[in-house]
């Protein structure tokens, strides 16, 4: 969330300079408030309760004892001092992703620039917003430390009319994003935060995971058509590469080793493919589905080539020597299977007036103990999202069967039995967003958690 405000809204800020802007911010704070210069009429000590106690987050367990600003991202001032991937050198800016995700989920170059257009305005501060945040972000605006201004920064990601067609997890981000910016107006901006929050983590990790699986596809695509010296056509890769059902995790089930193994076999992918292109010398773009169609043909076509120069088994030697790697022991798989895990569970925190902060979340421990397994299970800020995005500008009741098809588009599958007498129907009941209806699939209908959001114009 803090990297989005920054690469939505500040583009002068870099990842990288954020913790140190934290740590003047902090000095500045400890020593006056820093509300000397901003004519505050808050007092200094008042000003560093509501950032040290009323704004705080939990940090990391392996970082509780260190001195640092870890805050929640209501205004998007806060993001300019906290919310950074890492404490020292280049943090991978992960509002990048978003962008992605905005422009491949999109229908046209003019519908992502809508929605890009449209979650700026919402992430801003206006009079629309409730009086809390109006304060917040005029307090935080008087503290700047820098020059930094608030502006809406342009997409910088190229659209690609190639990937329409496609079925991934970005299409059903765009569509849930956009339910919930038309939902803040129905609740304070620190719920609001927390609802987009929910989106926001769901479709950047199951776009990961898709990306993975895709790749994997795709080297199994090429290898096939280099040991059968065939490449079938264009519409049969398309199925083979791109599915039009997704299924990566299943509710209830343990979830890092589901993303351990898709990161294995990316990795696994990218150094075929990459090999691949090695020996062919070929340097072009495979960002279009059918580019790389293309290059299963050249393959074919040059397979004598490609035999006499051992590929597969040049290939063979290469998983060997990285097999630590390919492994996600270290380096590029360790981070992505962190980044999933980190990103889809619950917070969890050292403090015990913080151990109920994380609602948001999609994976939680199946146990108290450290080496707890982690199990898809959905926090209940998390199901009252996804239940207001199914529901959006429905045009009549809709059965929690509606649910599992919804979810499932991002490639979570639902059983009926966790619908009905599992945990997430029992959170459904607990938090009243279901119905009983004979009527309705396994008895239950969906009843929307938010009063009805005026029509407006749709993206």
């Amino acid at each position: 969330m803090s990297a989005l405000y920054r690469h939505i809204g500040f583009s002068a800020v870099s990842e990288r300079g954020v913790p140190a802007e934290g740590r003047q911010f902090e000095r500045r704070i400890t020593k006056n408030g820093g509300a000397a210069e901003a004519r505050s009429a808050v007092s200094d000590e008042t000003w560093r309760i509501v950032v040290n106690r009323v704004l705080e987050s939990p940090k990391l367990p392996n970082q509780a004892a260190k001195p640092f600003l870890q805050l929640t991202p209501v205004v998007p001032d806060i993001a300019l001092y906290s919310g950074s991937a890492r404490r020292a050198g280049n943090s991978w800016p992960a509002g990048a992703l978003i962008e992605r995700l905005v422009v491949m989920g999109s229908s046209s170059a003019d519908h992502a620039l809508i929605v890009w257009q449209k979650l700026f305005e919402a992430l801003s501060v206006d009079s629309d917003d409730d009086m809390w945040a109006q304060w917040l972000a005029d307090e935080f605006a008087k503290r700047r430390i820098s020059s930094h201004r608030w502006a809406f920064v342009r997409l910088k990601t190229g659209f690609s009319s190639d990937l329409t067609e496609i079925s991934m997890p970005a299409q059903q981000f765009v569509r849930d994003l956009w339910a919930v910016l038309e939902a803040k107006q129905m609740m304070t901006r620190a719920q609001w935060v927390s609802l987009l929050g929910a989106v926001l983590r769901i479709g950047a990790v199951m776009h990961v995971i898709w990306l993975c699986d895709v790749h994997d596809r795709i080297w199994r695509f090429l290898r096939r058509a280099l040991i059968d010296g065939t490449a079938r056509d264009a519409s049969v890769f398309v199925q083979e590469v791109f599915p039009k059902q997704l299924h990566y995790f299943e509710y209830g089930k343990a979830a890092v080793p589901v993303v351990r193994d898709f990161v294995n076999r990316y990795l696994t992918a990218r150094l075929g493919i990459n090999s691949l292109l090695w020996h062919l010398g070929d340097a072009e773009s495979l960002q279009a589905p059918l580019a790389v169609h293309r290059l299963a043909q050249k393959a074919v076509n040059q397979r004598a080539d490609l035999q006499r120069t051992g590929l597969l088994d040049r290939f063979a030697l290469l998983q060997e020597r990285e097999a630590r790697t390919l492994s996600c022991k270290k380096g590029i798989g360790s981070n992505v299977v962190e980044f999933a895990r980190h990103v889809l569970g619950q917070r969890q925190s050292q403090t015990e007036v913080l151990r109920g902060y994380d609602q948001a979340y999609f994976l939680k421990k199946q146990g108290i103990h450290t080496s707890a397994p982690w199990a898809v299970s959905f926090g209940p800020v998390s199901i009252i999202s996804l239940v207001h995005c199914c529901m959006h500008r429905s045009a009549g009741p809709r059965s929690v069967h509606r649910l599992a098809q919804h979810v499932g588009a991002y490639g979570i599958h639902i059983g009926m039995d966790d619908l009905s007498a599992g945990d997430l129907g029992s959170k459904l009941r607990l938090l009243g967003l279901v119905l009983d209806s004979p009527d309705a699939e396994t008895g239950m209908l969906l009843t929307p958690p938010f009063a009805a959001v005026p029509e407006g114009t749709s993206a």
